[in-house]
């Protein structure tokens, strides 16, 4: 991508540029801004005969390269007739307040990245809001749940945030989506690490596929292994004269659980 300079265009006729109209744009502007982590640009161009916006990074680097990819998935939302559910359900707040400022005003959104644009005319956004329908009712049918797994797969990009388990219970593979807000716990791991999942759990549409979960909570899980009793922890304590109520299957329960010292059975 040559430049990551990012428009905004709501071709709409002068008259129907109202204070809230122009509000209601600049509110879709920030938000896809935001979704790119890319707040911080600055504001490149600004005009009002329609509404016109434009936004660059401060400086040429990684993140802003990084951001400016997330952009051109939203500026793809226009010229795709196939969209992945990832891409509708990461952008469905922005579908929903695009949809609202093109059909208020009947005009087109053009979108644009470095040379990629993209269009979005009152049928393309009518489209797109039947697809973030479908993936709503489909989203209802979700349960939340847990997983405990052990990390085989580790990726954590801007783009694409997930990791690969294999379910403790099942033996069955999991693709865990995280959000960003879980960068550092993901960043804690290895793969071998055991950890829980707590999310939402959708189930596969087709054979093969593995179960999703899309993460709330990623935590690593503890060690409980106790090591077992030998003979030597046992010295002294299999009398005969054992307290009342009390007998060796509890005393060597109580002492693998450390709640116990030899000394007082001895």
């Amino acid at each position: 991508m040559e430049s990551s300079r990012f428009s905004f265009s709501l071709e709409c006729a002068p008259e129907l540029v109202s204070v809230k109209a122009f509000s209601d744009a600049a509110k879709v502007f920030e938000q896809m801004l935001d979704a790119a982590q890319a707040s911080d640009w600055r504001m490149a161009d600004a005009r009002l005969a329609s509404i016109d916006f434009a936004a660059s990074p401060v400086v040429e680097d990684d993140n802003s390269r990084e951001s400016a990819e997330v952009l051109d998935r939203i500026t793809s939302l226009a010229s795709t007739d196939l969209h992945s559910s990832e891409d509708v359900e990461d952008f469905q707040g922005i579908i929903d307040r695009m949809t609202h400022i093109v059909s208020r005003t009947g005009s087109t959104l053009k979108l644009g990245i470095g040379e990629h644009e993209g269009s979005f005319s009152p049928e393309v956004v009518s489209g797109l809001q039947d697809e973030v329908r479908a993936i709503t009712i489909k989203a209802a049918r979700r349960s939340f749940g847990h997983v405990n797994g052990v990390v085989d797969k580790i990726i954590l990009q801007p783009t694409h945030r997930s990791l690969g388990l294999v379910d403790r219970v099942t033996d069955q593979r999991i693709e865990v989506r995280f959000g960003h807000e879980l960068d550092a716990d993901v960043k804690a791991l290895t793969p071998g690490t055991e950890v829980d999942v707590r999310g939402f759990v959708r189930s596969p549409e087709g054979l093969g596929k593995p179960s999703e979960i899309d993460a709330e909570d990623i935590a690593p899980v503890e060690n409980r292994h106790h090591p077992l009793v030998t003979a030597k922890d046992l010295e002294g304590i299999l009398a005969m004269d054992l307290p009342a109520g009390v007998d060796s299957v509890s005393i060597i329960r109580d002492l693998r659980d450390g709640a116990i010292k030899k000394e007082q059975h001895q």
